[in-house]
C-alpha cells in the first residue's frame, strides 16, 4: 500500500513540476506499422505492418478465407522484406527501418510499406514455369505451381484497375488449370483398372478434362488423350467428337493425321459401347471434390475465392482447388487495389 501512495505520489508531482515549468509532456505518436494497417485496406499492407491478425481478418471477410496454413511462409516474406536492418556501433543494437512503396510521400496518411509481390512478375516467371511443366507433362508440379500463384495474388498489391482486371482473370486461369490437371491425375490412378467400372471412369475423366478451358496447346494434349481412350474402348461416337474438335484446332501433323483416321473409321459405326456419364451438348462445370459434371440448371455451391464449383453436399468443406476458401462461403470480394 505505502509503495502504490508513493508512486502515486511521485506522479502527481511530477505532472506538477511540469506544469509550473512550462513543460509539455510528450504523447507518443504512432508507428509505421499502425499508420500501414489505418491507411490500407489490404491484407498485403497489414502483412508487412507484421498484422497478421487482421490480415488473416481482411481475408477471411473478402474471400472466405479459413485455411491460412499455405500463406505462413508468403506472410514471413512480406514481413521481412518490408524492414531494412542497419548495423549499430559496437556494443549498439541493430536500427529495424520500414520500407516505404512510397518514400517521398510527406503525408503519413498516405504512406505506405513496400511492395513485395510483384504481379508482372508473376506473369511473366511463376506462371509460364506452370505452363512449361504442364507442357512437360509434370502434372503434380505443374498443380503445385498454379496454387501457389494463387496463394501469391491473394498477397498482391496492383496499382491500376487494368492490373486488378487482369489479377481476377488469373485466378480463373490458375483454376482451370488446377481442376484439369486434378481430373487428369485421377484418371491416371484409375487407367490400368480392367474393371467394367473402372474403363467407365477413366473414360469419364478424359470426357471432363476436355471440357476445362486450357490454352490450345494443351487442350490439343486434353483432347488427344481423349479421342484414343474412347477409340481403344469401342466408344467411336465420343471419338470421332474429340477428333472433331482436335482438328478445329490445327494440332501438329502427326496428331492431325491420328484424328483423321479416326474419324473416318469411327463415321462407318458411330456408336459408343460404354455409356458415358457425358452429355457434349449440354453444359457443365466439373465438379472440384468429386470430379463429375454439374449440368446447367443444377445447384451448386462455389468457393469464395477462386470460384471453383462443387455439388451441394461439399458445402463447408476446404476447397481442394485454392486450398485456401471454405466450399459455399461468403466474400465482399478479393481487394488488390489501394
Amino acid at each position: 500500500m505505502d509503495a502504490d501512495l508513493a508512486a502515486e505520489l511521485h506522479a502527481e508531482t511530477g505532472a506538477i513540476v511540469a506544469e509550473d515549468s512550462g513543460l509539455t509532456i510528450p504523447v507518443a505518436g504512432q508507428s509505421e506499422a499502425e499508420i500501414w494497417c489505418q491507411n490500407s485496406p489490404l491484407a498485403a499492407d497489414h502483412v508487412a505492418a507484421g498484422a497478421f491478425e487482421s490480415a488473416m481478418q481482411l481475408l477471411n471477410r473478402q474471400v472466405g478465407a479459413v485455411n491460412f496454413e499455405p500463406l505462413k511462409d508468403h506472410f514471413l516474406s512480406i514481413f521481412q522484406a518490408s524492414r531494412a536492418i542497419v548495423t549499430g556501433n559496437e556494443g549498439m543494437p541493430s536500427i529495424m527501418l520500414p520500407v516505404r512503396r512510397n518514400p517521398s510521400e510527406s503525408d503519413q496518411r498516405k504512406a505506405l510499406p513496400v511492395l513485395v509481390k510483384n504481379f508482372q512478375s508473376l506473369i511473366s516467371k511463376e506462371l509460364q514455369d506452370a505452363y512449361k511443366a504442364t507442357t512437360s507433362n509434370k502434372i503434380t508440379e505443374a498443380c503445385t505451381l498454379f496454387r501457389g500463384i494463387l496463394h501469391s495474388l491473394l498477397l498482391t498489391v496492383v496499382t491500376q484497375s487494368s492490373e486488378a482486371e487482369e489479377v481476377l482473370q488469373l485466378v480463373g486461369v490458375c483454376r482451370e488449370y488446377i481442376l484439369g490437371l486434378s481430373i487428369e491425375l485421377s484418371r491416371r490412378e484409375v487407367q490400368n483398372d480392367t474393371s467394367a467400372e473402372g474403363i467407365k471412369r477413366m473414360l469419364e475423366l478424359a470426357a471432363y478434362f476436355t471440357g476445362v478451358q486450357l490454352q490450345p496447346k494443351h487442350m490439343i494434349i486434353s483432347l488427344r488423350t481423349a479421342m484414343t481412350a474412347c477409340y481403344k474402348h469401342k466408344n467411336l461416337q465420343s471419338a470421332q467428337t474429340f477428333a472433331r474438335r482436335l482438328l478445329e484446332l490445327a494440332p501438329p501433323g502427326q496428331a492431325a493425321t491420328l484424328a483423321r483416321q479416326i474419324q473416318q473409321v469411327a463415321e462407318r459405326n458411330p456408336r459408343d459401347e460404354i455409356q458415358l456419364n457425358y452429355d457434349q451438348y449440354n453444359s457443365f462445370v466439373v465438379c472440384g471434390i468429386s470430379y463429375t459434371p454439374i449440368y446447367r440448371g443444377s445447384p451448386s455451391v462455389q468457393c469464395p475465392y477462386c470460384r471453383a464449383h462443387f455439388k451441394p453436399e461439399f458445402q463447408g468443406n476446404l476447397c481442394t482447388i485454392c486450398d485456401i476458401s471454405q466450399v459455399g462461403g461468403t466474400g465482399t470480394g478479393m481487394v488488390v487495389l489501394p
